[in-house]
């Protein structure tokens, strides 16, 4: 189970980095002379992303020495993430809720 937990949380990990770049990326081409208006802040929300989606790679690395305490930090970096970016965020934000999960459940019923 929490090699499961290492593989969804990593493919979560890299996935959220990808959204917060994006998230950067479009606020960048849409601030000189775009008839589309990006979410306000949308920049600085994206440099809050990649931070959160660093801190649940960081969790994906310890998920096999300590199960409990990774799993609570990608809870921790989905939820805010969810919160701040959104749709930017949402599928690597539910891959590592999901990791997160497997870990739990690897730590408490390992077979």
């Amino acid at each position: 189970m929490l090699k499961l937990s290492f593989i969804v949380g990593l493919t979560g990990a890299v996935l959220t980095f990808l959204g917060s770049s994006v998230a950067i990326f479009i606020a960048e081409i849409t601030q000189y002379g775009s008839e589309y208006k990006p979410e306000d802040n949308l920049q600085g929300n994206g440099l809050i992303g990649i931070a959160l989606s660093l801190f649940g790679l960081m969790a994906v690395a310890k998920v096999r020495s300590r199960p409990r305490s990774a799993a609570t930090v990608m809870v921790i970096a989905s939820v805010f993430g969810l919160a701040i970016l959104k749709g930017y965020f949402l599928v690597g934000a539910v891959l590592l809720l999901l990791a997160a999960y497997y870990a739990i459940r690897g730590y408490y019923f390992s077979s």
